[in-house]
């Protein structure tokens, strides 16, 4: 499952180097994911209806090429194995021409009960319907 979001860097992303600043990716990052989130009927709203949240407990962005004020780019979010206990997305921050890769990234999220606060060693049997219903 993938979703690509077209992004152009506002101003107030840039640092004085006219160039996007480095903890502004991760916002990037998480536009990709809730795109693909919401395309799988798995946004915030849904899984909390389920009695589920989904933290981010890992994060890495490798950087190639700065970003600067006004370009416009696409962020690509990819999840993959819909049978894992975690859940591990994949990013690429592309020119819209594909022909720059400003950055690369994977963020990594687990399932927890909202109300007991414990961790899924599974995917809950909630997500694993909709996961189905998605193949």
């Amino acid at each position: 499952m993938k979703s690509i979001v077209r992004h152009t860097v506002p101003f107030h992303d840039c640092d004085v180097m006219n160039i996007v600043w480095h903890g502004n990716y991760v916002k990037y990052l998480e536009l990709g994911r809730t795109a693909l989130a919401v395309k799988m009927a798995l946004d915030w709203p849904d899984v909390k209806s389920l009695g589920i949240s989904m933290p981010v407990v890992f994060c890495q962005i490798d950087y190639r090429k700065s970003l600067s004020y006004g370009d416009e780019f696409l962020i690509e979010a990819s999840w993959e194995d819909f049978n894992s206990p975690s859940v591990v997305i994949n990013y690429k921050l592309v020119s819209v021409d594909s022909k720059n890769v400003y950055a690369r990234g994977v963020t990594k999220q687990v399932y927890v009960d909202v109300i007991s606060n414990q961790l899924y060693f599974e995917v809950p049997p909630k997500i694993d319907s909709i996961l189905k219903n998605l193949n």
